[in-house]
């Protein structure tokens, strides 16, 4: 029984997130991809779906963790990367207030002009 301990990358990106497990000697183990969609609410308005990305993240690490060869108890840490810098408004109760607004939102260039 191998004692080698897992690494979990998630990089949550502008169209899809991806996830990779690493052992400690930085062998692949598994990978996964899940596509997601930029929304635009109006015009200039650029924001991911934090649902989307959630269902993502589910997604792949179901394809890692249950379909996959993975083993989820090996896991000791967790590295996130993100696009930008975003905020997603959620309520105690997980209703969604404001999904992340992204870098390429257009909505306040003239105050940033200004």
């Amino acid at each position: 029984m191998s004692t080698q301990k897992y690494l979990l990358g998630l990089d949550v990106g502008t169209s899809s997130l991806k996830t990779a497990v690493i052992d400690e000697n930085g062998n692949l183990i598994s990978k996964a991809a899940e596509d997601y969609k930029v929304r635009s609410p109006q015009p200039g308005g650029q924001e991911l779906g934090a649902d989307s990305i959630k269902n993502a993240v589910l997604a792949n690490l179901k394809k890692m963790f249950v379909e996959g060869d993975a083993d989820p108890s090996k896991v000791a840490g967790i590295g996130i990367s993100c696009l930008c810098p975003g905020l997603a408004a959620i309520r105690e109760n997980g209703e969604i207030l404001q999904d992340p607004i992204i870098y390429s939102d257009r909505r306040s260039m003239e105050e940033a002009e200004a």
